[in-house]
């Protein structure tokens, strides 16, 4: 009994050992304390994500030597080798333009919502995919369907790296950024080693590339899997910083009378796929005084009734304390928003919180006129029966009562308009 107990012993020491050595392998030190709760769901699901883009890769690959006239024997038929290399050159820096457009022009987008410019990306990757792997149906276009697929992957690139480095930081809550992506490129190369091999044997053992439809349906099957795989994972990231298509979900819940949601309940129905301009309410933020003004007279308010007599000034009064201004258009169910200077992410929350009260009552608010400046007026006597006037910040404790990080939001982008205080006053 005492040799088996000792023998047990030995062997539970032996697991734990080991799975000690694959933990510091594969996570990062400290961990699960270093890094977020979502960290470990969101990797384990970006690893098939890695291993289905490595196939689908090899086939787009296979189809490339095929178009530039490489055969699967690795000898040159119909170009000659040095005339393969130039265009594959070619392809590659004309490629290079897409990084270039996207970190000059959109490089402020993947901050306020990396999840959906992460797919964003990966559809980019897909398309451009596609185009590579049509050079073997036109070798004679090679040139420009290789360009157009490399150009077009490498725009998906572009947005891909930035977003998730994004989903980086927010795994790093101690700092530990540097840790967090050695780890992810430890299971990078883990999944790349399998996605070759894999690609090994299908290319060899299958005999995928013996006819365009069993490459096309091949690729098609690992891309599928691919894009379901990769959106999984980026359903497991939970962000406590509210951006606007989490902040409509919150402040819409709460009109309908359902609380503020946790941080975990917003993450779980959040659309990833989908702008948050789409999203009901809809609101255009940072308008001039003009847009809000104009935007109210598209409602049911008469012209003579805002611009005439003490309709300008009342709707202006009414806003004298807060940071922002609200006209409502019916027609559009849209809020036309001015931000103060000063205004920050509260601000915005509570002028959602307002046009979420005039969506959801625009057609039949109770007791309310149907006049435009009286709807706003009873919205935001509503607002502030509520919340509150706005110094109390009692939105903001609640919001932060469930766990989210008002502060750290990005409800107000950098370099958006802002009215003058002396103006609205």
């Amino acid at each position: 009994l005492s040799s088996s107990g000792s023998g047990m012993l030995h062997s539970t020491q032996l697991l734990e050992d080991a799975s000690t050595a694959v933990q510091t392998f594969l996570l990062p030190a400290g961990y699960p304390n270093s890094v977020t709760p979502d960290y470990l769901p969101f990797m384990m699901w970006t690893f098939p994500t890695h291993v289905t883009g490595w196939l689908y890769s090899s086939l787009t690959t296979a189809s490339l030597l095929e178009g530039v006239g490489v055969n699967t024997s690795g000898k040159a038929t119909g170009v000659v080798a040095a005339t393969a290399a130039i265009k594959w050159l070619t392809k590659d820096g004309l490629g290079s333009l897409g990084r270039l457009i996207v970190g000059g022009r959109f490089s402020d987008l993947v901050d306020t919502d990396p999840k959906r410019w992460r797919l964003v990306a990966e559809a980019f990757a897909v398309t451009g995919s596609l185009f590579e792997l049509s050079t073997i149906l036109m070798p004679s276009q090679f040139l420009a369907l290789a360009s157009a697929g490399t150009l077009t992957k490498a725009v998906g690139k572009g947005f891909a790296k930035p977003s998730f480095r994004v989903i980086q930081n927010h795994f790093a809550i101690s700092n530990n950024i540097g840790s967090v992506a050695a780890k992810e490129e430890v299971w990078e190369v883990f999944a790349q080693l399998l996605g070759l091999g894999l690609s090994v044997l299908l290319l060899k053992r299958t005999g995928v590339t013996s006819s365009y439809t069993s490459l096309f349906g091949s690729w098609l099957a690992m891309v599928i899997a691919h894009v379901v795989f990769r959106y999984i994972s980026l359903s497991k990231v939970i962000f406590k910083e509210l951006n606007l298509k989490r902040a409509k979900v919150l402040m819409t819940k709460h009109v309908f009378g359902e609380g503020i949601w946790a941080v975990s309940d917003v993450n779980s129905v959040e659309q990833i796929a989908v702008s948050g301009n789409e999203l009901q309410p809809r609101m255009s933020t940072g308008c001039t005084l003009e847009e809000v003004i104009v935007g109210n007279l598209k409602g049911k308010a008469p012209v003579s009734e805002v611009t005439g007599g003490n309709g300008v000034m009342e709707m202006l009064a009414m806003y004298t304390d807060e940071h922002y201004l609200l006209g409502w258009c019916e027609p559009e169910r849209r809020a036309y928003v001015a931000l103060k200077e000063g205004a920050d992410s509260e601000t915005v929350l509570r002028a959602m919180w307002q046009a979420a009260w005039l969506d959801r009552y625009h057609t039949s608010p109770p007791n309310v006129s149907t006049s435009g400046v009286g709807l706003l007026r009873e919205s935001y006597a509503a607002l502030c029966t509520e919340w509150g006037a706005v110094g109390f910040h009692r939105m903001k404790w609640a919001v932060e009562s469930e766990g989210w990080d008002v502060s750290g939001s990005y409800l107000v982008p950098p370099g958006i308009s802002r009215v003058a205080s002396t103006i609205v006053s």
